[in-house]
């Protein structure tokens, strides 16, 4: 066959065609057999493995993107949870501090009474002590005063004895001489 082809090969010239279109129509038939019958074959199975591979990889994604939302959805649900923990604590909190305030002030008050009372009692008792020793004053120049009213009466009554007696004394003399 080869060989029968030979011939007609060797009798033509080899030179350079110049008609583009009959000479690209042909490099262009060629390439396209060519492609098709050789490289075909391989480029079918590579780009059937490309589509595998990349349908798989599309699957891998949307099941890692369901299970990054699964995901999410309980992250979410925690962080909800969370808020609603930290709304509770916040409410308790808010909770003690105003009992912590109350119980405080109610001690603070309590404290501020007996404070008030012990002063009250301290006052009244200093008032007592001041008004005892004002009386024990009074008491003291009373008696002093009475005291030295009796005596100086007691001097006048003495006085007064002594001058009845000189008068008595005189009387007698005068009366005795008669």
């Amino acid at each position: 066959m080869y060989i029968d082809f030979l011939p007609f090969l060797l009798s033509r010239e080899f030179g350079l065609n110049t008609d583009i279109f009959e000479t690209n129509v042909i490099n262009i038939a060629i390439l396209v057999f060519g492609l098709f019958n050789f490289v075909g074959g391989f480029l079918k199975t590579s780009l059937s493995e490309r589509k595998q591979k990349i349908k798989e990889t599309v699957q891998e994604s949307e099941s890692q993107l369901a299970a990054s939302n699964e995901r999410f959805e309980e992250a979410q649900k925690q962080v909800d949870q969370m808020n609603l923990i930290i709304s509770e604590i916040k409410a308790e909190t808010e909770k003690v501090k105003s009992e912590m305030l109350a119980n405080e002030f109610t001690q603070a008050t309590d404290l501020i009474t007996k404070q008030f009372a012990s002063a009250s009692r301290i006052i009244q008792d200093r008032e007592q002590l001041v008004i005892y020793y004002i009386l024990r004053q009074v008491l003291q120049l009373t008696l002093f005063q009475a005291f030295r009213i009796f005596l100086i009466s007691r001097s006048i009554q003495g006085q007064k004895q002594k001058c009845l007696n000189d008068s008595l004394q005189l009387f007698k003399l005068k009366g005795g001489n008669k």
